[in-house]
C-alpha cells in the first residue's frame, strides 16, 4: 500500500474500517474487504500446524481468499499469517453449490469462504473434497494481485 501511494500519481489508496471490516479504496477502482474472525472454538490443526484465527481478504464480485493464522510452536504468541485460495474440484458441477457455502451464481474463483463456514470447511484441507485448497505464504503479493486486478480495465468502480 506505502509503495502505491508513494509511486502512483493520480489517488491515493485510503482505509476506513467499518463494523469489523477493513476496506482500501483503491482510485478509480474497487475496494478491497479485508474481514478477520474470531478463533476457532475448539482446537484446529491444519498441514500439521494449529489453525488460531482467519479471515476473508477480496473484492466484492471478485476474487478472494481467506486468510489462515497459523501457530509455529508452544512459544510463538502471533502466529503467521498465510493466503488459502479455494476453488471447486474438478469432480463436482459448480453450479450444485450455488446457495450453500455462501457460494452464488457471482462467485468467481478463486475464492474465500465468509465466517460462518471458514472454520467448518478449512478442516477438509489435504482430503478429497468438493474444494480445492491452495496456500501461499505471500501475503503481500496476493494483496498486489488484487490491487491489479481491482484496477484491471472493465471492472465496475465500487
Amino acid at each position: 500500500m506505502e509503495q502505491f501511494n508513494d509511486e502512483f500519481q493520480y489517488g491515493k489508496i485510503e482505509r476506513r474500517e467499518e463494523m469489523g471490516t477493513r476496506f482500501y479504496r483503491i482510485p478509480d477502482a474497487r475496494s478491497i474487504h479485508v474481514t478477520l474472525f474470531r478463533p476457532p472454538d475448539s482446537p484446529m490443526k491444519i498441514r500439521n500446524r494449529e489453525v488460531i484465527g482467519g479471515g476473508w481478504i477480496g473484492l466484492s464480485q471478485g476474487i478472494s481468499a481467506n486468510l489462515v493464522l497459523f501457530k509455529h510452536g508452544a512459544d510463538d504468541l502471533y502466529g503467521h499469517w498465510t493466503i488459502c485460495e479455494m476453488k471447486v474440484s474438478g469432480l463436482i458441477r459448480p453450479a450444485s453449490l450455488i446457495g450453500q457455502f455462501g457460494i452464488t451464481e457471482h462467485t468467481v474463483e478463486p475464492f474465500g469462504f465468509g465466517p460462518h463456514h471458514f472454520y467448518e470447511q478449512i478442516q477438509y484441507v489435504g482430503m478429497a473434497h468438493v474444494f480445492n485448497y491452495d496456500f501461499t505464504d505471500d501475503v503481500t503479493g496476493f494483496f498486489a494481485r488484487l490491487i491489479n486486478e481491482s484496477c484491471e480495465i472493465g471492472n465496475p468502480v465500487r
